[in-house]
Parts: structure tokens; sequence; C-alpha cells
């Protein structure tokens, strides 16, 4: 339901039978209850009355560096194995994406090239005009 704690986006489920509002935690998963807490970290430990200094879920209290995406201080995102990869729909997407911008590059050269050909058996007349 919407006043759940921890409830960051209401969501109808394709799944039920009736459509009902859920909860969508932070994680992607309905009902989870799952919120992004003081520091930046999905069902993170330093949250409400948590949050604390001498808290070790608190690290980014104690860190005077800018903490990356993962949660770290001082961080380079590299502990976040499943951000540094690409799913299989990704993948399939920008392959198309590159093949499909290849096959127009190399279809307008061959246009261009024929027109040029056109061109050059005319003598340079224009037989559009």
């Amino acid at each position: 339901s919407r006043g759940k704690a921890g409830c960051s986006t209401p969501s109808a489920n394709p799944a039920a039978a009736q459509p009902s509002r859920q909860c969508v935690g932070c994680d992607g998963v309905f009902d989870s209850g799952a919120s992004v807490d003081y520091c930046g970290v999905c069902g993170g430990g330093c949250a409400g009355s948590l949050v604390s200094a001498t808290n070790a879920a608190c690290a980014c209290l104690r860190c005077s560096l800018p903490v990356d995406a993962c949660g770290v201080c001082g961080g380079d995102n590299s502990s976040c194995a499943s951000s540094a990869y690409f799913t299989r729909d990704e993948v399939t997407g920008i392959s198309l994406a590159v093949s499909g911008n290849l096959l127009i590059s190399g279809s307008l050269n061959l246009q261009k090239y024929a027109h040029n050909v056109n061109h050059a058996q005319s003598g340079g007349r224009r037989p559009f005009v």
C-alpha cells in the first residue's frame, strides 16, 4: 500500500487479477520495502534513528572524499559489479543500433557513388533539369 515505509514508487501490478496499487522499492521489487538510506545505498542500514557516525553502515558520514554510486567512500564504482556490465537487452539494442547505422552509412555511400558514376557518364549534364 502507499503508506508503507520504504514505498518509493506506487505502481499497478499487472500480474494481479484485479489491478491494485503496490509499492516498488528502490531495488525494483514490488512491496520489498527497500528504500535508499542516508548514504544513498538501496536497502542500506543508515536510515532514520540509525544515522550516526558510529554506525558501520553510515560510512558516508565519516568520509571526506566523494561517495561513489556503490556507497564506497572515495570509491571508483568498481565494487558495483552489476553496473559494470550490460544486460542482454541492452547488448541487443546497442548491437541493432550500431549495425543499423553501419548499414545506412554504407547505403548512402553506395548511392552517392552511383550518382557520381551516372553524372560522369552523362558528360556532366543534368538529366533532371
